[in-house]
C-alpha cells in the first residue's frame, strides 16, 4: 500500500498534469 505522502505526492503530481493541459489547450485555442 501507498503512504500518505506518497499518495499526496501522486495526487499533486495529477493534479498539476491536468493544470498544465488546460492551460495549455485553452492558450492554444485563444490564439
Amino acid at each position: 500500500g501507498e503512504t500518505l505522502e506518497e499518495a499526496q505526492k501522486k495526487a499533486y503530481e495529477e493534479m498539476a498534469k491536468i493544470q498544465f493541459n488546460g492551460k495549455y489547450f485553452r492558450n492554444d485555442i485563444g490564439n
